[in-house]
């Protein structure tokens, strides 16, 4: 095998690799500003919106632990992944973002965040928790 074709199968090698990959990357969300919105459409106080993120998050299995200025850090593990995102509330709204994470592809690609998708549908579902925890407050 002469040194071109080697180069060449090594080349088409990282190629699928790369490709591999990418299929198992998406862009990564955050979420920004998620309006607070109680069940009787009062206003709730900041409090009352910590209390909801950490039983939100507690109901999707992430664990909780309290950071300064109004900010939730929560992990969620599940076999050998794990996300952490930081929590900023306030009595009008919550963000959630990321802040790090153990096997799951995180990189920049192009000056863009990705991660593996499973990171999104967690992340999502915790939004809905919170939600569904504001709602109850």
């Amino acid at each position: 095998m002469g040194i071109v074709h080697k180069l060449l199968v090594l080349l088409a090698a990282l190629l699928a690799a790369s490709s591999v990959h990418a299929a198992r990357t998406a862009p990564l969300v955050n979420y920004e500003d998620v309006l607070v919105a109680s069940g009787n459409g009062k206003a709730l106080t900041t409090e009352q919106v910590r209390k909801a993120v950490i039983a939100g998050a507690s109901r999707g299995h992430w664990t909780a632990s309290e950071r300064p200025g109004n900010t939730v850090r929560l992990t969620y593990s599940r076999g050998g992944h794990s996300a952490v995102v930081d929590v900023a509330y306030s009595a009008k709204s919550y963000s959630i973002r990321y802040a790090d994470s153990t096997n799951l592809n995180y990189s920049q690609e192009a000056g863009k965040a990705v991660i593996h998708p499973n990171y999104n549908k967690w992340i999502n579902s915790l939004r809905q928790a919170i939600d569904i925890a504001l709602r109850s407050a």
